[in-house]
């Protein structure tokens, strides 16, 4: 639990940081320092502190680079750029590799330092090239837009490349990866000799939580870890409870056992979201009057009134307070109204 807290509140600052971010270069006040820099010390310090993320993912992460990356640049506005790409490349990554090479382009008697970070991810159809770049948009959006984040880490990306007086370009096709390269202008000392840093050890994961073994019955629908281990916790001492990541299982789930009460997620990433989910468990004779809680970070003007007129006979929004959790499932559970 103290692993799962850390990394909650290391997503929550990281969506902090991206706002204030933002916010200061869209009001001019970010301070830019540009001058002839080496950027080997930076890329290596991002390689070291995101190799152990893409070792969770047993993604191979590795580095191909100029022994003298040099540029005219602000180096550590440089590495926050850096980092938020990579972090998106392992981020939309589950096989392959993520590669980060560097090369010295000549463009229209320019000389460029580029810094290409490629993977065998997702990738990104064409069409989506340019709303990427905008604030709070993704390509997957909805109930079952398949990836966690802000929308902001490439608006961020283009806005710190367009202050050094460099850009960013994206080669990419769906089912097979993405590269961005960010283009730098280049200083007159770049060399060409290659260093190659050696693998680190992978980190160990959090111990799962055990289940309880108390009645009532609930099937829980929850896609992320995190938030599955925390409603466990919080539920296990008074509930038996069943667990599935995606809508399909929990449909299949449903068929099969006779829950008292069922958590609906709404975001569950790829495939059936939890709407149409709660409306195939609905269509269960049994479960006509069995309650569905809409368990969700969907928590705008309208999303409550909107899930509970979908079928969910109940809501609670994300973050949630413990106690106020708890009441709200067992008024639905033993009938005491939405």
């Amino acid at each position: 639990m103290v692993e799962n807290i850390h990394f909650s509140g290391q997503r929550l600052m990281s969506t902090l940081d991206s706002i204030i971010t933002l916010s200061q270069l869209q009001a001019g006040k970010v301070t830019i320092l540009l001058k002839n820099t080496n950027l080997n010390a930076a890329i290596k310090n991002v390689y070291q502190a995101f190799k152990d993320k893409a070792d969770e993912k047993t993604i191979t992460l590795s580095m191909d680079i100029l022994d003298d990356v040099t540029a005219y640049t602000d180096q550590l506005l440089f590495k926050q750029l850096l980092q938020r790409i990579l972090d998106n490349a392992i981020k939309f990554t589950e096989k392959g590799k993520v590669v980060i090479t560097s090369r010295m382009i000549m463009e229209n008697d320019v000389k460029w330092q580029t810094i290409r970070i490629k993977d065998t991810g997702i990738g990104i159809d064409k069409d989506f090239f340019e709303l990427i770049y905008h604030e709070f948009r993704q390509v997957s959006e909805g109930y079952n837009r398949k990836f966690q984040g802000s929308g902001l880490g490439l608006t961020i990306s283009k806005k710190t490349c367009d202050l050094l007086k460099g850009k960013i370009t994206l080669e990419s096709e769906p089912g097979k990866g993405s590269a961005f390269t960010i283009w730098l202008p280049a200083s007159k000392k770049a060399k060409t000799h290659k260093i190659k840093p050696e693998e680190i050890d992978t980190i160990l994961a959090p111990a799962p939580i055990k289940k309880s073994i108390k009645s009532p019955v609930i099937l829980l629908v929850e896609d992320n870890l995190v938030n599955k281990n925390l409603i466990e916790l919080f539920l296990k001492p008074h509930y038996k409870m069943d667990h599935a990541f995606d809508g399909d299982s929990a449909v299949s789930m449903a068929k099969k056992n006779r829950y008292d009460g069922i958590l609906m997620d709404i975001n569950l990433g790829a495939g059936m979201d939890g709407i149409q989910a709660t409306r195939m468990i609905k269509a269960i004779p049994e479960y006509e009057n069995i309650p569905i809680i809409a368990v969700t970070g969907y928590t705008m003007i309208g999303d409550r009134e909107k899930l509970l007129a979908q079928g969910c006979t109940h809501y609670i929004g994300k973050p949630f307070e413990k106690a106020n959790f708890q009441a709200i499932v067992r008024d639905a559970i033993f009938g005491k109204g939405k």
